[in-house]
């Protein structure tokens, strides 16, 4: 006799027997105790997770000699054929290869037959959303007034292909994916039923790599079966998928948590070397932020790694906030995205690694909150704003030079009454409050940790520059040393313009300039009211126009 594969050896032949969809099958099973059975079933859910097993179960039931029952004997020939799939009133019908109008119209002749020894024709349709809409459109009066001998149960991983017409006219359940310690405890039945030697925790990561399917788990424990002859090691795990060990993980994120990007590349250079699979490391990424995530939200029951002790992954759980943690799981998912359109996956983890290596070096908010001087808000407008007027004051002259937007212990005025005074608001030739150096880069990374929850790629490019000035709205910032002076973002001038005005109550215009050669000159040097005025107008003629101002250094 030849070899029987797990996944078929171990179909559930019952009701009780099927894992993970028990809610299902406690209303079939009351549906046929009460006499309430529908002409017509729709399962729908991923591969792998019980469909077509509850509908062979569903028509064992009915065929049943001492049937409908819900609970079919498995002895009499009727269940045995059932079984066997020697069942001529078990009807299993391929969707994808009987998917025209002419099959379709066999099929409604022959439904118009009774059933040759039992009471039902049971019609199984697997993946029926391939059958064309032409096809649909034939069989639903069939569908929605079948005899009463027929009974439809269609199968589907896709069920919005599936016409509403046609599921209108069905009973639909969906099967979900199937608990990772469901899946573990059914393994470890069936090892023990085949006298497999099991390493203790390789069941969950089988689980894990199944994602909820339990065929897909059962075909993984086949393979490494015979890969190991038997015995199911942790190193043949490895080898045969290319998963990595979950210490192994915890190594990389050691690594990108010191900032050393260099050592994150080595890393993700050797597991590719060693044939792991750039999805399934993403995948194992994510899992272990995961568990850091619950570990800082105090989970009651917070995922286990494998190997991996929990005071470390304590340890790392509290080395960040959860904006950045959140921030580096949404880097992961775009990456993950990002797979499927290039062909160099090598690239694209070399991307991650970076981005989250540098993620880790902006500062959390906490930390910026922190860092604001004694006595400043951190709701507070984010610049100094000038006195008002003295009554005595000169008014500015209308149309002042460029020269004269010097300070006014130098600017020589004439005297003025006080009803000469002007009511209005400084013109732009008026001298210009800057932010206090100590309060700007507080605040700089107040914005950058703000940032980080919203779009970790944005903060990370804010966060590659160094605020040198500010002057009524318009921040001056500069690359960090070593960094050259990027193109100008429409992305990220918007995201600064709203988070600063909900952080410091105005926008700010972030405005990237090459970095001064005496950078303690040019902190303490204010923007001219030439400079200010310009960029106003610049950015007027942008939110007219539209289009995108290109940055560079006026002065250069």
């Amino acid at each position: 006799m030849s070899y029987l594969v797990l996944a078929r050896k171990y179909r559930p032949e019952t009701f009780e027997k099927v894992v993970g969809q028990e809610p299902i099958a406690r209303t079939l099973q009351n549906a046929l105790k009460t006499g309430r059975l529908a002409h017509a079933y729709l399962f729908t859910g991923p591969r792998g997770v019980g469909k077509t097993s509850m509908a062979r179960i569903l028509a064992k039931a009915l065929q049943c000699e001492t049937g409908p029952t819900p609970t079919p004997c498995l002895q009499c020939a009727r269940c045995k054929a059932v079984a066997a799939s020697h069942d001529l009133d078990v009807i299993e019908i391929d969707g994808a290869s009987n998917r025209g109008i002419e099959n379709i119209r066999d099929l409604r002749e022959s439904v118009r037959y009774a059933a040759t020894g039992g009471k039902y024709k049971v019609y199984i349709v697997d993946e029926v959303h391939q059958i064309t809409q032409d096809a649909f459109n034939a069989f639903l009066k069939t569908l929605e007034e079948p005899p009463p001998h027929v009974v439809f149960v269609f199968a589907t991983t896709e069920p919005r292909k599936v016409p509403e017409t046609i599921r209108s006219r069905c009973q639909e359940f969906e099967f979900r994916r199937i608990s990772d310690a469901a899946i573990a405890a059914h393994l470890r039945d069936v090892c023990a039923g085949e006298k497999f030697e099991l390493e203790a925790g390789l069941d969950a990561a089988i689980a894990r790599r199944a994602r909820g399917g339990l065929r897909d788990a059962l075909s993984l424990l086949d393979q490494l079966a015979a890969f190991g002859g038997g015995a199911i090691r942790h190193e043949s795990f490895q080898e045969l998928t290319g998963f990595l060990a979950p210490d192994r993980v915890r190594e990389l994120f050691d690594a990108l948590l010191a900032r050393d990007a260099g050592a994150a590349l080595t890393w993700v250079a050797g597991a590719l070397d060693r044939g792991a699979a750039a999805a399934d490391l993403i995948d194992q990424w994510l899992d272990h932020l995961r568990a850091l995530l619950h570990r800082r939200s105090a989970s009651p029951r917070p995922p286990e790694l494998p190997g991996v002790a929990g005071e470390a992954l304590a340890k790392q759980a509290a080395a960040l906030d959860d904006a950045q943690l959140l921030g580096s799981m949404q880097v992961l998912i775009e990456a993950r995205r990002a797979l499927r359109d290039l062909e160099d996956e090598r690239l694209v983890l070399e991307m991650a690694v970076v981005e989250l290596a540098r993620i880790a070096e902006l500062p959390s908010l906490r930390d910026a909150l922190a860092q604001l001087p004694a006595g400043v808000s951190s709701n507070a407008p984010a610049r100094a704003t000038a006195p008002p007027p003295s009554p005595r004051a000169p008014p500015p002259p209308p149309r002042a030079p460029a020269s004269l937007a010097a300070p006014p212990a130098t600017a020589a005025a004439p005297a003025a009454t006080p009803a000469a005074a002007p009511a209005a608001a400084p013109s732009a030739a008026a001298p210009v409050a800057t932010t206090p150096p100590a309060d700007l880069p507080a605040r700089f990374q107040q914005l950058v940790a703000a940032l980080m929850s919203e779009s970790p790629s944005l903060a990370v490019q804010l966060g590659g520059f160094v605020p040198l000035r500010e002057a009524e709205g318009v921040v001056e910032v500069a690359p960090k040393a070593g960094q050259a002076l990027p193109p100008p973002s429409a992305r990220l001038d918007e995201a600064t313009r709203r988070i600063a005005r909900r952080l410091f109550g105005a926008p700010w215009v972030v405005r990237p300039v090459a970095a001064p050669r005496d950078a303690a000159s040019a902190a303490g040097r204010a923007p001219g009211a030439g400079e200010v005025a310009r960029t106003r107008a610049l950015e007027q003629i942008r939110d007219v126009f539209g289009g995108e101002t290109v940055a560079g250094d006026p002065g250069a």
